[in-house]
């Protein structure tokens, strides 16, 4: 009786792994796409983005669909990092738990503030737009204005880049750290990932006091898709040879 409760218990665990590399796999594999179609957006609808209130509302004029897209899409693959972490932590907490943890702790918070700052005032300032674009009166449109104009000053700090750039490349370089010392990953994508994270925690600092250190989280970002991309095949791999 214990031998085929032990048994079963191994079948139902070996299935939740399969499941969730599986998930992983391609988790990894959309947000490596999605950020791709996420570029070519915001190359189409034009770089670099508005500083003023004025400026949005001109810049908006014919975009809010493309940027309902590109918002759309920013929030599921934000949401597609938490089975990224998750499969890392499961098929590598033998090799160092408390660095896993402490990447997907990363991980997650960049998730909720994203989704919560990021993604609740880039619709907000959709939104104002189009009402600016309704007002009848000045009054309304200064109003509209106002809250535009504060809704954009999130974009403006530091505070964005650290959240949305640093804790994440931290994330990954902890991760990376982990895949080096595990033999379930290539070498080579090890370092990618450790590379893409140096670089894009080194824009944000660098960022501060020169803007072309700044310029780094391209080629970071860049190394992040081929890292993200790579993870991905290699738990479609892992969750095939589950089997």
């Amino acid at each position: 009786m214990e031998s085929a409760k032990g048994n079963q218990q191994e079948y139902d665990e070996n299935l939740f792994s399969r499941w969730l590399y599986r998930l992983a796999g391609y988790s990894g594999i959309a947000v490596a796409v999605g950020y791709v179609f996420m570029t070519a957006g915001f190359i189409i609808s034009g770089t670099p983005l508005p500083v003023t209130a004025e400026a949005w509302v001109a810049y908006m004029a014919g975009k809010s669909n493309i940027w309902w897209g590109i918002i759309c899409l920013s929030i599921i693959t934000d949401i597609l990092y938490l089975p990224i972490a998750a499969g890392l932590y499961r098929l590598l907490k033998n090799v160092h738990r408390g660095m896993l943890v402490t990447a997907g702790a990363l991980y997650a918070l960049f998730v909720v503030l994203e989704l919560s700052i990021t993604y609740s005032n880039f619709p907000a300032i959709i939104e104002l737009v189009n009402r600016y674009g309704l007002a009848t009166t000045e009054a309304q449109r200064a109003l509209y204005l106002s809250a535009i104009e504060y809704a954009s000053t999130v974009f403006q700090t530091p505070v964005n880049g650290f959240y949305t750039i640093f804790v994440p490349s931290i994330a990954v370089i902890l991760f990376s750290i982990v895949m080096l010392k595990s033999a379930k990953f290539s070498r080579i994508a090890s370092y990618i990932g450790i590379s893409s994270g140096a670089l894009n925690a080194f824009s944000v600092i660098g960022g501060l006091f020169s803007s072309t250190l700044g310029l780094l989280v391209i080629p970071g970002s860049v190394l992040a898709l081929v890292w993200k991309f790579a993870v991905g095949i290699k738990f479609l791999k892992v969750g095939r040879d589950s089997n």
